[in-house]
């Protein structure tokens, strides 16, 4: 193989090499956005998650108020049944 084969093979070989790298770098971009994507979905629904966990919290602090109220309702009824007898 003469000098100026062994130069083309080599440009050639080094061509192919940097499509190839260039295939990959897209390869690899691409992915990178999908997995953006994904966490970017993965945010959206923990945000939810946590609107929804406020509000049950909210609803369970309310129920919590009212079972005081009837408790204190309870026993008010029940010192005024012992009252009576």
């Amino acid at each position: 193989m003469s000098a100026e084969e062994y130069l083309f093979s080599l440009k050639d070989r080094v061509l192919n090499e940097l499509e190839n790298a260039q295939r990959n770098i897209l390869t690899l971009q691409n992915e990178v956005e999908e997995i953006k994507q994904q966490l970017q979905q993965k945010d959206e629904m923990i945000a939810s998650m946590n609107r929804e966990n406020l509000a049950i919290k909210a609803d369970n602090k309310i129920l919590e108020n009212y079972n005081e109220e009837l408790k204190s309702v309870q026993t008010k009824f029940l010192k005024l049944l012992s009252s009576k007898d």
